[in-house]
């Protein structure tokens, strides 16, 4: 088979596919995308994941600096609307990160409490969990809570290792790692 070859009225060739070669084009088109697509999905979702990771991950370390720089408790909360803070443990709707001048965790309350950094909602269908609603670091850079603190990184309705789990130790170092769907 090849190029349909037709001559104009001034005897000018033109080329063209024939409707077999069209078909057999398409057809080859339509498997490559059926193999690609789901491969591609899978590198944007892994990719979502890991920007949702570290911006939490910035969040965390930005309160143990700031509270080693200003020789104060910072925090860092859950927050729907990116002044206050919620007081939950889905973290899903976005964080601050806070001076906590009287170290009330938890609450941005006292007259030197000043909002350092907010971050918006997630994007994309994800969940953010926790045990704690915030975590507080002293100057020293250590956190304030008694154990480790967890967070849940997962897409609903995942498989495979598409979820993260970011930990903050009471020496107030932050890792995040991968980890299968439950």
């Amino acid at each position: 088979m090849g190029f349909l070859q037709t001559a104009d009225m001034n005897g000018n060739s033109q080329g063209g596919l024939t409707l077999l070669e069209l078909i057999i084009g398409i057809s080859i088109l339509g498997i490559l995308l059926a193999v690609g697509v789901p491969s591609f999905q899978s590198t944007v979702n892994s990719n979502r994941l890991a920007a949702q990771t570290n911006s939490l991950v910035t969040a965390l370390n930005l309160a143990r600096s700031e509270a080693v720089k200003r020789g104060q408790p910072v925090s860092i909360c859950a927050s729907t609307n990116q002044t206050t803070c919620s007081g939950a443990t889905a973290w899903t709707g976005g964080w601050i990160t806070f001076t906590d001048a009287n170290g009330a965790a938890g609450a941005v309350n006292a007259p030197g409490d000043t909002v350092l950094q907010a971050w918006q909602a997630l994007s994309g269908p994800a969940t953010l969990n926790s045990t704690v609603a915030y975590v507080q670091y002293q100057p020293t850079g250590r956190s304030v809570a008694p154990a480790a603190v967890s967070f849940q990184l997962r897409k609903p309705g995942c498989s495979g290792p598409y979820s993260r789990t970011i930990s903050v130790a009471v020496s107030g170092r932050v890792d995040s790692e991968k980890v299968n769907c439950p």
